[in-house]
């Protein structure tokens, strides 16, 4: 008995999980994209890499996390997160390795360079970094593609209304069994029983 409500309960927390990620997934999402990537939670981003200049270290579709990082705590061999400021990189976000960084003026400048690419990237300063990779991450990748897909996203959302509708919903009276009807005697009989009796 033990063994089958473990069976039953088991799917059920694995799929309550699963639905907590996804939605706090779209949620980080969605607060990044509100704030331009200007704000972190709890001092962390999330970013998927679109393009393969960190490959074979970082591959496309790939989902890292990425710290906010005191300029002068960031060394070379790091792999950074910046936002360009010039030419063609103006306004898009870049992860790139940092291969050299100088103090010039009392300000960090850091060189940086993607490992597929053959020349470095214009100069980073300090304001335009978001912070340094800690971590790339399997299962937050898988996560972050059934929470932006179109098919999955609105699967989730179904689910979801599914669930709220059925919480809400009169449960039902538990079922009364009744016992066997008993036995009844004719009134009739009894009352002959009781004259005889007399």
């Amino acid at each position: 008995d033990i063994f089958k409500k473990i069976l039953k309960i088991v799917p059920k927390i694995l799929y309550d999980i699963l639905i907590i990620f996804c939605v706090a997934l779209i949620l980080v999402v969605v607060w990044q994209i509100v704030t331009d990537n200007n704000e972190s939670i709890g001092g962390y981003r999330l970013f998927r890499i679109i393009s393969g200049s960190m490959v074979p270290e970082f591959n496309v579709d790939e989902v890292v996390i990425c710290k906010d990082t005191n300029s002068e705590d960031i060394k070379i061999g790091d792999i950074i997160v910046y936002r360009g400021k010039t030419g063609e990189l103006t306004n898009r976000l870049i992860m790139h390795e940092v291969i050299d960084k100088k103090e010039v003026d009392g300000n960090l400048i850091f060189h940086v360079k993607g490992i597929q690419n053959t020349t470095g990237d214009p100069d980073v300063y300090e304001s335009q970094i978001l912070g340094v990779v800690v971590h790339k991450s399997k299962l937050l990748t898988y996560l972050y593609y059934l929470a932006t897909s179109t098919y999955s996203s609105f699967i989730i959302i179904v689910i979801l209304v599914i669930n709220v509708f059925i919480s809400f919903l009169p449960k039902r009276d538990k079922i009364i069994t009744l016992d066997e009807p008993k036995e009844i005697t004719n009134n009739d009989d009894s009352k002959k029983e009781k004259k005889k009796k007399k």
